[in-house]
């Protein structure tokens, strides 16, 4: 199975760059990314995440 992992022709960057299924997957991505982080930073006050530099 692994032999047939290289066969395949890889498209040049300068081809894939504008293509919009690649625009949507990064901004899928980037929503994603963002939605954690205020996640994890809404979770962090909600358990009463201490002050930089507290102890």
């Amino acid at each position: 199975m692994s032999a047939h992992c290289c066969d395949h022709e890889t498209p040049k960057a300068e081809a894939i760059v504008n293509l919009p299924r690649y625009r949507k997957i990064l901004w899928i991505a980037l929503i994603v990314n963002a939605a954690m982080f205020l996640i994890e930073i809404g979770a962090g006050v909600q358990g009463g995440m201490p002050r930089y530099g507290q102890k």
